[in-house]
């Protein structure tokens, strides 16, 4: 699959990719200002199916790139695989309650850290191949930049991350690095929900 020539297939894929992300928003908020069972498997499950349409957009930038690149092109597509992976399991498991949300986060983390890690290597691919526009490229960047700050939360700063998630942070002796890393990983979900629905809609009016 090619990005350009599928690129109104991969344009409504990344469409709905923002769709689904903006209704698991919903449910997160819900779940915090109703507290009632529904809404928390809610965003689990919506989470997770957000993710699956940017697959498309991976594998068309696998077709583009690996001509070039074979082994750059391979390990963007693996560990972006690999990401979403380790999202949908740990998030399967809190809904089926094998797995506690004290548990789940740190590893939620380090999956979206690992789908950032594709993100920064796909974008220096496109950026060297110049596929796509550059304004697209930076924002994507950026975004996996972000997104890999979750390698250092599931690692380190599982503990502080559920202590914020869950009003139980002392903000004032917490630590300040920690903080950083954790919010980066917060304003990445912003940053890739802004780029999901800016790149959606440029492939589908290129088509």
């Amino acid at each position: 699959m090619s990005l350009l020539a599928n690129q109104e297939i991969i344009g409504w894929s990344l469409l709905a990719s923002g769709a689904i992300f903006i209704v698991s928003f919903i449910f997160l908020a819900l779940m915090f200002m109703v507290k009632t069972a529904p809404f928390g498997p809610l965003n689990d499950i919506t989470y997770v199916l957000s993710l699956f349409p940017i697959l498309s957009y991976m594998v068309g930038i696998f077709g583009d790139s690996q001509p070039d690149y074979p082994y750059l092109a391979l390990l963007a597509l693996l560990t972006g695989i690999t990401g979403i992976g380790m999202i949908m399991v740990t998030q399967v498991r809190l809904v089926l309650k094998n797995i506690s949300l004290e548990r789940n986060m740190p590893q939620g983390a380090l999956g979206s850290g690992i789908l950032g890690i594709s993100f920064i290597i796909n974008h220096l691919l496109i950026q060297q191949l110049n596929i796509l526009p550059s304004r697209f490229n930076w924002l994507g960047l950026a975004t996996g930049v972000l997104m890999a700050m979750g390698i250092l939360t599931g690692l380190f700063y599982g503990r502080e991350m559920f202590g914020m998630m869950t009003g139980k942070l002392d903000w004032t002796t917490a630590n300040k690095l920690a903080l950083a890393v954790i919010i980066s990983n917060f304003v990445a979900q912003l940053g890739l929900n802004t780029w999901v629905f800016w790149l959606g809609s440029y492939l589908i009016n290129l088509g």
